[in-house]
């Protein structure tokens, strides 16, 4: 509203005057409900956007983009990341008596493709691999023999140990790995 419309209702006298106000007045509550919507939405929002996996229960994989910078307790030194100067290293060395041996022959000449099956070996260069062999279960069949009297015809049966007491179960051994993965190892 303009000046000249504002004293074209002044003229008109007190009431145009007070239903204007009363206007204007309905209209800044309408205004201060949709402030305070949209001021409740924009906390909440700000509430939520400050949270994540370090400050709540929200899930690592929820902080996207922005993860929280982990902040090391080490104190800042000159000195360079790695193996310092000096430092001795460590490192596996090669035993004279390994577990297997596999041998990879050369057959045919990488030049022209002739057969090599006849020639000496000129060198031999090894590398050794340390792992840990595979683990399998070792099965042990239980047996009891039913054996008749020849004297009285009684048939007898041995006994199997205390510690079989079904046609097939898991043994002591793997019983026991698998307590300590459940309850230690988690």
């Amino acid at each position: 509203m303009n000046y000249k419309q504002f004293l074209d209702i002044y003229n008109q006298g007190p009431e145009e005057v007070y239903r204007l106000f009363k206007t204007y007045e309905k209209r800044i509550e309408s205004l201060n409900g949709k402030i305070q919507v949209i001021s409740n939405r924009v906390s909440t929002l700000e509430f939520h956007t400050k949270k994540n996996s370090t400050n709540s229960h929200k899930p690592p994989s929820s902080d996207g983009l922005r993860k929280p910078k982990t902040k090391s307790l080490r104190e800042k030194t000159d000195r360079q990341t790695g193996g310092q100067p000096g430092h001795e290293g460590h490192t596996l060395h090669h035993v004279s008596h390994p577990d297997y041996v596999i041998n990879h022959r050369v057959t045919t000449c990488d030049g022209c493709g002739e057969s090599l099956e006849n020639q000496p070996v000129i060198r031999v260069k090894t590398r050794q691999v340390f792992d840990i062999p595979p683990i399998q279960l070792e099965v042990t069949q239980h047996e009891t023999e039913v054996k008749t009297c020849a004297s009285c015809g009684t048939k007898t049966e041995s006994s199997f140990p205390e510690e079989v007491q079904h046609h097939v179960q898991y043994g002591a051994n793997v019983q026991s790995m698998v307590m300590y993965m459940m309850h230690y190892q988690l």
